[in-house]
């Protein structure tokens, strides 16, 4: 599965983690945060983290969710800035197959999509 390439090329952020509840088309978005993640984790000792604790679709969004120990409180504002950048990013991008994208909902149902994607197209 594709998010196992993560796991492998960011071993701290993910060492909690056993899968991502998204589709393959975010994956560029996961890659950019986890990387920034990683160099933040990289600045602590071993006894220190931030770790991803899940990430999934909501709502039509990337969620991406961590925790913290021992990690200073700048660090932990930038983690989460990074995390509201690609948020909001993910709503303009298929979560599929990564094209461009918009909301659509599908009754009560609400996912980002190209117009490929788009569920009345499927």
């Amino acid at each position: 599965m594709w998010e196992f390439e993560l796991f492998e090329k960011y071993p701290k952020t993910f060492q909690s983690l056993d899968y991502v509840e998204c589709n393959e088309g975010w994956k560029e978005i996961i890659d950019q945060v986890s990387f920034k993640i990683e160099q933040v984790s990289n600045k602590y000792p071993e006894s220190s983290y931030i770790r991803a604790s899940q990430i999934k679709q909501k709502f039509g969004g990337l969620r991406y969710y961590v925790s913290f120990e021992d990690i200073n409180n700048d660090d932990v504002n930038y983690v989460y800035s990074i995390i509201e950048e690609a948020e909001k990013r993910s709503l303009t991008i298929c979560e599929i197959c990564g094209a461009p994208g918009k909301r659509s909902k599908q009754g009560y149902y609400i996912e980002t999509v190209c117009d490929e994607h788009n569920n009345t197209n499927r």
